[in-house]
């Protein structure tokens, strides 16, 4: 996505996290048979367009797995994503 002066790039698709990329889980879709998983979650790097953006090393969705009695940290899952800054 781009504007006339500022520079957007998602940072999971950029730091090549793996498709789908889903941080909301369709919980429901073993009751009604319908899978309607979503990313709803996002880092977007934002820059004037006569700037870099950072340099995206790695992406990945996060706090996928229920503790021992089958609960999630979250009612979604997150975005993690490590990034160099190189600052002038």
């Amino acid at each position: 996505m781009n504007h006339p002066t500022i520079s957007a790039q998602n940072a999971y698709q950029s730091g090549s996290g793996t498709a789908p990329g889903y941080t909301m889980p369709d919980r429901n879709s073993l009751l009604t048979g319908r899978n309607r998983d979503r990313c709803i979650d996002f880092i977007f790097s934002l820059t004037t367009t006569n700037r870099p953006h950072p340099v995206i090393t790695g992406a990945r969705v996060v706090l996928t797995v229920p503790d021992a009695t089958n609960n999630y940290p979250s009612d979604h899952f997150g975005v993690l994503i490590t990034a160099r800054l190189d600052l002038p």
